[in-house]
């Protein structure tokens, strides 16, 4: 991740303390758009715990998709507008 993202990662973190957990989860996808995680890799790279129901807004959100459901596995959905919105504007611009 280039230094730009994380830059803008914890100033969004720093406007919406309460959305802390999500934007952690929603940037690791967006930074590594073409891999996949489980729950728990999700888990460990955000150092997210309880992040159930982050995933579960995601999802429904369409923003995330799951690839695989032995085990669960997701990957960010750039099929979704604004998911591709977010990955074009914080990514492919500025990393």
């Amino acid at each position: 991740m280039s230094y730009l993202v994380e830059e803008i990662e914890e100033y969004l973190e720093t406007i919406f303390p309460e959305c802390k957990k999500s934007l952690r989860v929603v940037f690791l996808f967006l930074t590594n758009p073409d891999e996949t995680y489980t729950k728990y890799m999700i888990q460990k790279l955000t150092a997210v715990d309880k992040i159930g129901k982050v995933l579960e807004r995601l999802l429904k959100l369409g923003v995330i998709e799951k690839v695989d459901e032995d085990p669960t596995i997701y990957r960010l959905n750039l099929k979704n507008e604004y998911a591709s919105f977010l990955y074009k504007f914080f990514i492919e611009k500025k990393g």
